[in-house]
């Protein structure tokens, strides 16, 4: 199963890549997303956030990855390298 769906306060990513999650998160958050540099877009993930702070979401999506990120205000700039 393909989804990545908002149930309540309740966020189910299941095999999705960045350029679909980082969407939803900005709508889910309310902030802007900047991401810098290239990543493989061929990169799934799968996870279920409930009630969670974006930064707790974004540590566990950059986690093994050479990605690093900074919230600055109301946007987000993730950084790949």
């Amino acid at each position: 199963e393909i989804s990545l769906g908002l149930v309540g306060s309740e966020m189910c990513i299941r095999d999705r890549s960045y350029s679909e999650i980082f969407p939803k998160l900005e709508r889910w958050y309310g902030m802007e997303i900047l991401l810098e540099g290239s990543y493989d877009p061929e990169i799934k993930f799968t996870g279920t956030f409930k009630d969670e702070y974006l930064n707790n979401v974004l540590e566990n999506l950059i986690m093994d990855r050479n990605m690093h990120y900074k919230i600055d205000q109301e946007k987000v700039i993730v950084t790949f390298k």
